[in-house]
């Protein structure tokens, strides 16, 4: 067997294992604390590591070929990304429970695409919508 196709099986098998126990984590924090509360505590333990991964990559910590308005999407699409969909994503690990949740986190190429193609008129190949079915 090709080593980078077994590396990437076990990558893909890692990231599936720290779903289900980030879920998992999630669902019993958001029972005890606030949902905000989890969604900051994600946050101060993300942070560090987006700048670590950032400054191993692009040799800074701050983005510096960036323009000002491509800086600025990138800080709104944190503030939405990182707190947000999180703040919702753990209250449905609390309402919806851990398998009900990851379910719909499943589906959701689907529901982008669906959106992609309503929006903005995209059209998924043959290759994408094989993807995209092959995954859910």
């Amino acid at each position: 067997m090709d080593s980078s196709l077994l590396q990437g099986q076990l990558l893909a098998l890692f990231t599936a294992l720290c779903y289900a126990t980030n879920s998992l984590s999630f669902q019993e924090i958001g029972k005890t604390s606030t949902i905000a509360g989890a969604a900051h505590m994600r946050m101060y333990l993300a942070l560090p590591m987006v700048l670590i991964m950032t400054w191993a990559t692009q040799g800074s910590l701050i983005l510096t070929p960036l323009s000002n308005q491509a800086l600025i999407i990138l800080i709104l699409s944190g503030i939405l990304g990182y707190f947000l969909t999180d703040i919702m994503l753990f209250q449905s690990y609390v309402y919806l429970g851990p398998r009900e949740s990851l379910v719909l986190f499943t589906i959701s190429p689907i529901l982008i695409a669906i959106l992609g193609y309503l929006l903005f008129e995209e059209v998924l190949n043959a290759t994408q919508t094989t993807g995209i079915l092959t995954t859910v």
